[in-house]
């Protein structure tokens, strides 16, 4: 090679001249009788422009993982935006026309209750989260009952606190218990 072929130093730093493009290459940015910014042997080291990343940027000054979340999400976080709990709550919520019931009409257990995600990220149960809602926080320990013995119902009407006790008491009262099962008779109760 002679040393009219070596016209521009490598931009990653090395110090070391870049030789002339022989031909146009859009993917590169290479264009034919200009010089190359960096040696083809080296791979510059440019940083993610995403805070605190270390990995190298590919596409846009962001590494990979950064530029699909940018791409997908619409920010680096990769987090869909989200309305508040209690927005969310309200769209999983069939009142009906006929003022009883207020159903969880989103993800029911096995035992038919709704589970829900509260801000935080923890699951709930959607009835607990109705009636922290309404009428504020539940005592550690306590239970909330359902008066018309739906478990789907999130009408705060038809909640109330009670303790595990009370909650049996209810459930063997209403003839809810299990048939040919072993009952369960809380203390004091005849």
């Amino acid at each position: 090679m002679n040393s009219e072929q070596f016209v521009r130093v490598c931009e990653c730093g090395c110090g070391q001249p870049t030789r002339v493009s022989p031909c146009t290459d859009a993917r590169y940015g290479h264009v034919k009788g200009q010089p190359y910014r960096h040696l083809s042997t080296h791979r510059r080291h440019v940083a993610c422009s995403a805070d605190g990343c270390e990995k190298q940027a590919t596409c846009r000054g962001l590494c990979q993982q950064h530029y699909c979340r940018q791409r997908r999400h619409g920010d680096l976080l990769g987090r869909y935006p989200r309305e508040g709990a209690a927005t969310r709550f309200w769209m999983r919520v069939d009142k009906g026309s006929d003022g009883g019931c207020w159903l969880w009409t989103a993800g029911l257990s096995s035992t038919g209750y709704g589970s829900f995600k509260d801000d935080g990220g923890r699951s709930v149960s959607a009835h607990r989260f109705s009636y922290e809602l309404h009428r504020g926080p539940i005592a550690e320990g306590m239970h909330v009952l359902h008066s018309c013995d739906t478990p789907a119902c999130v009408n705060p009407s038809h909640l109330s606190l009670g303790t595990r006790k009370d909650n049996m008491r209810d459930m063997l009262d209403k003839g809810r218990g299990r048939p040919g099962g072993r009952q369960f008779s809380p203390k004091g109760a005849a």
